[in-house]
Formats: structure tokens, C-alpha cells, sequence
């Protein structure tokens, strides 16, 4: 069997950025973006494209889910807002939420979408995994459904196991099964294969060669015509850099889907313009331990400094890091990450902290990027601690380097601990360096302040 055109339903789920052809699918997804990610995005696709936003939540709390509704429509409204003229934009809350919290949930989306509503933005609700709601559950979202405004829509995830399992309407196409759904507007946020009820592995590239892959895609297409209250769907992914969802990359074949779109007539995206004065990021690449570090920065002209900005990579976390080998897999794997972005960074941030050592991704005594979009760069040096602090705080040879590392820029720059602060105090709503170390950053600080005083 052969599939000789690509519906235009099919469009990719970005996570990070992705500088290949895009085409002009129907929909595009995009995780964790910037405002300029954005404009540059909707440069490539065209006006007619769903973009489709959504923030990595380290927790989706819903208890009381009116109160939790309007904290995360505080966090995000000032984006929104950065973008309001762009009017084909849907924005994703919470991802998978099971079966269990559907009451919580179906009031945190209701409470939600008033507030997006009064701003006049368009949400997206559900993004439910493979069989979840169960069929019954469906009751719990009905008010949920109702309360939905032109513009708004239901998102799913749809993945198969093989080519034949897209014929299964309990994997693929399941809003034939649910009659609440008849009319609601739906797009689909994630597909692919994956394993669904224990058969199947995660990520297609397990389990067929691009042919294959191709094919199913081409066949999902032709499905997803069959309906027109279904706008398209989005396939995951591109730019992650987490080696979980890796045998999910669709990079090296996205410009066969492109190429394979329907000719329908569409809007001629803006071409990407390539960047003529530096092509990638000029990585350093050194790995030193907190002593060799420690001597290095004394050689380090460092006169513009004002702060010290700290994050945390979230993926890779310590175990991953390690797993993968450590800085000398890293670097290259980062560069990747962030040249990969929309658009490419020529820059990036300065120090990744490990159980292995400080790693020296950019120039110190230059000014870096870490904060995305320009906002307030040049008066900052970025480190980037490996690990997820939404639960846990820094530890161990980890915590020893962050600290060290810290304590030397700032001796070097000749600024105290007060100069110390976090990634989401530049770019309000941002978890980064997650909920658990923000709370506790006065600890963090007082560790730098006392390895200051002890040199």
C-alpha cells in the first residue's frame, strides 16, 4: 500500500524548535516557546495555521480548581497578551490528566476558559492520552463541553501500535465512540506509535523504517479528512532533548511530509532565513572541576556583570545525565537543542553544572542567552543546574559545583550574593529553576554567601 499525498492535517509537535521545512499544515504545536518563537513560527506557517501552545507543567495541581484555574491564567496571561493580535493561537493547561480528577479538572477548565474568554483568547482542553476518558466519563466533561466558545477546542492524543492499528477507532479516530463529541471542534496535540495497552514501543523508529512511517502518517491524513470538525493533528516530535522520547524524532523525515502535502490552495509561508554571520553556537567545551574553575574565572574579564542568573535543565535530570555519559555526550546534544530553535540561538547559556564537574557551554567574559528574547542579557551570566527542582532541591557534588561556580563569577565580577537570582524573576510565569528551589532560594543564596566569605 503507498500513500502519494500528505494531508495538511498532519502538521509536527515542536519541543525546544525545529529549523526544517514546515510547510503550511493546518496545525503546528509548540512547546515552552518565546514571544519571538512565536512571530517566527507564524512567519513559516502562514496566517491560516493553528499554532497551538503549550507550558511543561513540573505539577498540574486542581485542588480547589477554581483557585488553580486562575494562578496558571496569571502565570500565562502576560505572554498572551504579548501576542493578542495573532488571533489563530490555542493554548494547552494541563496534559493527560486521568480518569480520577475529571471532576477537578472539568471545573479548572470551565473556571479557565471565563478567563481566556473575557481576554478574548482560544483555549484547548483535554489533551487526554490513548482510552482516557473512558467511555462513561465523558458525563463528568459535558458541562465542560458546553461552556466551549467558537474558537476554543478539544484536544486529544492519538497513538497506534502498527500500520493496522490506525483502523482501530479505540486508538485512532475514538470520537466516533463518544456522542458528546459529535460536533465539538477537535484537534489532535500528539500522535505516533507508541505502546498502547501494553503492545507496541515508544517511538516509531522502533518499530518501522521511515517508509513505514511515512505511510501511517499518510493514512492518519486521509482519516482525519474523513471528518470536519477535526482540524488536524500534531506529530510527536522534534526538538526534544530528552533521549526518552528520541526514537519519537521526526527530523530526518519531516521534509518528506512536507514535500508530500496536499496542493491545495494555502498561504505561501515566509521562507526561514539562514543566519550569514554565525552559524551555530561556538561551544567551549571544557569540563573542569570547582577548583580548576575557581582559577580559571580569575583570569575572566567579567566588567559588565550585574547578575548571576540561575536554572535548571529539567531534562536532562541527574540520572539522565549521567546515564547518557555525562558532559561529553551533553554539549553536543545542547548545541543541537539550541540551535534547533525557532529561531536558531547563536548564543547560549554559560555554565551547565553536573555531578561531573562545572561544563563551560559559552564564552564567559561574552555575553550569553538564557533567558530568551533579549530580556535583559547583557548584564547577566547564566548557569544551567542539571536536574528537576520542582520537588527537590539541588544535592550532593551538584549542589557543590552550583555553589562554587556561583560564588566564583560573583567574586570575580565584584558583586555579593544579592546579586544572585533565578530565571522566572526575567520572564514572569517561568518555573525555571522550578518550585521547590524558587521557594527555597534564600537557602541557595546564603550557601553562595558563606563560600564568598570563606575565600
Amino acid at each position: 500500500m503507498a500513500v502519494d499525498r500528505m494531508s495538511r492535517k498532519i502538521g509536527l509537535h515542536i519541543i525546544g524548535g525545529y529549523s526544517g521545512p514546515l510547510g503550511v499544515p493546518r496545525v503546528v504545536k509548540i512547546v515552552d516557546p518565546s514571544v519571538q518563537a512565536m512571530r517566527d513560527l507564524r512567519d513559516r506557517v502562514g496566517a491560516d495555521c493553528l499554532i497551538i501552545v503549550r507550558w511543561y507543567e513540573c505539577a498540574q495541581p486542581l485542588v480547589p480548581p477554581e483557585d488553580r484555574a486562575r494562578e496558571w491564567f496569571a502565570r500565562r496571561v502576560g505572554f498572551m497578551r504579548e501576542l493578542r493580535g495573532d488571533t489563530n493561537i490555542a493554548y494547552e493547561s494541563y496534559n493527560e490528566v486521568p480518569d480520577s480528577q475529571a471532576a477537578l479538572y472539568a471545573l479548572f477548565e470551565m473556571v479557565r476558559m471565563d478567563s481566556m474568554h473575557k481576554e478574548g483568547f482560544r483555549a484547548v482542553m483535554g489533551d487526554f492520552s490513548v482510552g482516557c476518558p473512558d467511555l462513561p466519563i465523558w458525563k463528568t466533561y459535558e458541562p465542560m463541553l458546553a461552556k466551549m466558545k467558537a474558537g476554543d477546542l478539544l484536544g486529544l492524543h492519538e497513538y497506534w501500535i502498527d500500520t493496522a492499528d490506525i483502523n482501530n477507532p479505540w486508538h485512532c479516530a475514538r470520537w466516533t465512540l463518544v456522542p458528546q463529541l459529535k460536533d465539538v471542534p477537535i484537534v489532535v496535540t500528539e500522535c505516533g506509535r507508541d505502546i498502547v495497552e501494553g503492545k507496541g514501543r515508544p517511538g516509531w523508529q522502533h518499530t518501522c523504517n521511515a517508509t513505514t512511517f511515512l505511510l501511517d502518517l499518510g493514512l492518519y491524513g486521509q482519516l482525519l479528512d474523513k471528518f470536519s470538525n477535526v482540524l488536524g493533528a500534531t506529530v510527536f516530535q522534534d526538538g526534544s532533548l530528552d533521549p526518552t522520547w528520541s526514537a519519537f524524532d521526526v527530523k530526518d523525515i519531516w521534509d518528506k511530509v512536507v514535500s508530500q502535502y496536499a496542493t491545495d490552495p494555502a498561504p505561501t509561508p515566509k521562507p526561514y532565513p539562514p543566519n550569514p554571520v554565525l552559524m551555530g553556537i561556538p561551544v567551549d567545551g571544557r569540563l573542569m572541576s570547582a577548583e580548576q574553575f575557581e582559577q580559571y574565572v580569575k583570569g575572566v574579564e567579567l566588567p559588565d556583570v550585574r547578575y548571576v542568573v540561575i536554572h535548571n535543565t529539567v531534562a536532562p535530570d541527574e540520572a539522565t545525565w549521567t546515564k547518557w555519559g555525562g558532559w561529553g555526550y551533553w554539549k553536543k546534544r545542547l548545541k543541537e537543542f539550541y540551535e534547533g530553535k525557532t529561531p536558531p540561538w547563536t548564543k547560549g547559556p554559560h555554565l551547565f553544572v553536573g555531578p561531573d564537574g562545572i561544563g563551560l557551554f559559552y564564552d564567559l567574559a561574552k555575553r550569553g542567552r538564557g533567558v530568551g528574547g533579549g530580556y535583559g542579557e547583557r548584564a547577566v551570566r547564566h548557569i544551567e543546574i542539571v536536574g528537576n527542582y520542582g520537588k527537590s532541591l539541588p544535592a550532593g557534588m551538584i549542589l557543590e559545583n552550583a555553589v562554587r561556580a556561583a560564588a566564583a563569577i560573583l567574586r570575580q565580577a565584584g558583586l555579593d550574593a544579592s546579586s544572585l537570582t533565578t530565571h522566572d524573576r526575567y520572564v514572569g510565569g517561568w518555573d525555571c529553576p522550578g518550585k521547590k528551589l524558587r521557594e527555597e532560594f534564600g537557602w541557595f543564596r546564603q550557601l553562595v554567601k558563606e563560600e564568598m566569605e570563606t575565600q
